[in-house]
């Protein structure tokens, strides 16, 4: 579970996300905004207000992993640079 909170006004934002080698993606919450191509998870959050936030959901499966597994997606919107965010909820 991942919290997307606006400090300001945001437009068209999108969080990226690389699927870690030795997992799959097993489910995503709002499939209709999501676009998996090769590794990478890309979902569009849409428009997003000061002080406003919404959750993205995913489930990940370990199927066989030899390494430590990050899972830090990367956020960006029209009016701001692509960067990794540091607001989540992992379950």
């Amino acid at each position: 579970k991942t919290k997307i909170t606006a400090e300001q006004d945001l437009s068209n934002v999108v969080l990226k996300l690389n699927i870690p080698v030795g997992t799959s993606l097993v489910e995503i919450e709002g499939e209709e905004n999501t676009q998996i191509i090769e590794n990478e998870l890309t979902y569009n959050l849409g428009d997003l207000s000061a002080e406003e936030f919404k959750y993205v959901i995913f489930i990940l499966k370990v199927n066989d992993v030899t390494e430590a597994i990050n899972v830090l997606p990367k956020v960006s919107a029209d009016n701001i640079p692509e960067h990794y965010s540091n607001i989540f909820t992992y379950y």
